[in-house]
């Protein structure tokens, strides 16, 4: 179980109110699409497809920082959703960065016009794309210890609450049930840790709890009566995939970053441990890989 007890469009008024009115006649009568600049506190979101050009003042933009881009990202991506207009994309712009946002749910962050990272806005691609690559991670761990794997069942978003075979689903969570051999997550706690963090956050979530799958596919990792122990492990696994797929650049550096930052981020519990104590289990596994989790 995952715990964390933790104005508008700018107009240039050039000519008169004729002007203005003729304008408005001419996009009436062509229904030519209109492209705004529109602020969203840190970034300004440009609506998908339309043509023209943006009068935006750049001297009260601020940032950015990694959890700034994931956000401008996803307000990228509902201007997508928002537009009649089909070329599939939205933009978000301050400064030198420009995030242009697909519909397939990715998004890409350019620096000064060269490409700085990629990742996921929409919720679904980004675990979709998490559970595929941890997936074959454990399927290669697996292969080479000669032991059976199989992986979860379903890993299911949920809102407010859904039953399952391990009883009711609790608000602003992610746990795996065992009964089922199932992963479910809380929507509003990953575009949480989306916005706050980074879009690696959900990712190593899903890791974490994919771990507790690993733990009930290999019954003598659950030996121990001792919950904190099976967190700690958990925690562990989530590292040495995270290390793994940093090795094979589907995590870069500030991927890395943001999975530390959100262990960082964490408050302790007594099932759980300290936020020192599980940052300290995801790097033993990112240093040490699965034997280290195991020993």
């Amino acid at each position: 179980m995952w715990s964390k007890l933790y104005s508008m469009t700018h107009l240039r008024m050039t000519q008169g109110v004729v002007a203005i009115a003729l304008a408005a006649l001419v996009i009436l009568a062509y229904d030519i699409p209109i492209r705004a600049a529109e602020s969203k506190g840190e970034c300004y979101i440009l609506n998908a497809g339309a043509s023209g050009s943006e009068d935006v003042q750049t001297d009260a933009w601020r940032g950015p920082t990694t959890a700034n881009i994931g956000r401008c990202a996803a307000l990228a991506g509902e201007a997508i959703e928002q537009t009649t207009d089909d070329t599939g994309t939205g933009t978000a712009r301050w400064q030198d960065v420009e995030i242009i946002a697909s519909k397939d749910g990715s998004y890409q962050v350019f620096r000064a016009g060269q490409l700085e990272r990629s990742g996921f806005w929409k919720m679904e691609a980004l675990v979709e794309v998490a559970m595929s690559d941890i997936d074959q991670f454990w399927q290669r761990e697996f292969e080479a210890r000669g032991w059976d794997y199989a992986m979860p069942k379903r890993v299911q978003g949920y809102d407010g609450r859904i039953r399952t075979a391990c009883g009711r689903s609790v608000p602003n969570n992610a746990f795996y049930c065992r009964a089922s051999h199932s992963i479910y997550y809380d929507f509003d706690l990953f575009e949480g840790e989306f916005s706050d963090i980074g879009d690696a956050a959900p990712r190593v979530i899903v890791a974490h709890e994919w771990g507790h799958a690993i733990q009930s596919l290999r019954s003598n990792l659950r030996r121990t009566r001792s919950v904190f122990r099976l967190e700690q492990q958990a925690d562990c696994f989530a590292g040495a995939y995270v290390g793994d797929a940093s090795t094979r650049a589907v995590f870069d550096e500030s991927d890395v970053q943001e999975a530390k930052d959100l262990f960082s981020s964490l408050r302790g519990n007594r099932s759980h441990g300290t936020s020192r104590q599980r940052a300290a289990a995801f790097q033993k596994g990112f240093d040490g890989g699965v034997d280290a989790c195991l020993s």
